[in-house]
């Protein structure tokens, strides 16, 4: 199924998420989903209140806000769900791209390269819209501090034409419109998910849980086994993962 939504592009905004926020009260009644692109953010936001770097033309930075009950709506139980959905899709839209190392889907909104973050996920919702905010680095800011050592060092890999930021919207509108339905998302998920079998550290509101990465369920938990007794343990919705104690991706 191919996208029908439309597209409200900004050369510079504060955030594609607020700025889809303040859109979502005046688009018409009918309108069952639209984007909100820029070229350039200045206040881009990620998971837990983390900044999101970026500098003109060096990542895709997109919002697509889903009406509830609309067309688009895939009316998942749970809306974290959402974010794995956007996450496959971004995913199957590099497929085919040339890149310098594997590609990964990291739990529960990250696109790793070699281990280093290419794309973050936010999702937001509210009782009447979702908001799945999507940052590609299709190259590595040079401000970014020292600090956050966890971006993918070179973006995307091999030449990119000048207009690549547009190219690359509507390749992933294009397979968004693919898995905001049925369980596709799942299965890209499955295959792509990274440090399966890999001993992890998830950090929840309320606890710290140990175990090794077996996948996910229907819902989109994340599904760990005890590292003492190999028994599965209850799915996770919500956290942060780390592998083996060491920091992953800051922010999304």
């Amino acid at each position: 199924m191919s996208h029908r939504w439309c597209e409200f592009f900004y050369p510079r905004v504060d955030s594609t998420m607020d700025r889809a926020r303040e859109l979502a009260p005046q688009v018409p009644a009918q309108t069952a989903a639209f984007a909100v692109r820029t070229g350039h953010q200045f206040h881009g936001r990620g998971r837990r209140g983390n900044r999101w770097y970026q500098e003109p033309g060096s990542a895709l930075l997109m919002t697509l806000a889903i009406r509830r009950g609309g067309r688009w709506d895939p009316q998942d139980p749970l809306p974290s769900t959402m974010a794995l959905r956007t996450a496959a899709a971004v995913y199957t839209a590099l497929q085919g791209h040339p890149v310098s190392h594997p590609l990964r889907i990291k739990w529960p909104n990250d696109i790793l390269l070699g281990g280093h973050k290419l794309c973050g996920i936010l999702l937001e919702a509210t009782p009447g819209w979702f908001y799945a905010g999507i940052g590609l680095n299709l190259r590595v800011p040079t401000s970014v501090p020292c600090t956050v050592d966890d971006l993918a060092p070179t973006g995307l890999y091999g030449v990119l034409p000048p207009d690549c930021a547009r190219l690359w919207y509507h390749r992933v509108s294009r397979e968004l419109g693919c898995h905001l339905s049925g369980d596709r998302w799942r299965k890209t998920v499955q295959a792509a998910l990274a440090w399966r079998e890999a001993q992890v550290e998830v950090r929840t509101a309320d606890s710290v849980l140990l175990g090794t990465i077996s996948g996910i369920d229907p819902q989109g938990g994340l599904l760990l086994k005890d590292p003492q007794t190999g028994v599965l343990l209850p799915p996770v919705f919500s956290g942060t993962v780390r592998l083996n104690g060491a920091s992953s991706s800051a922010a999304t």
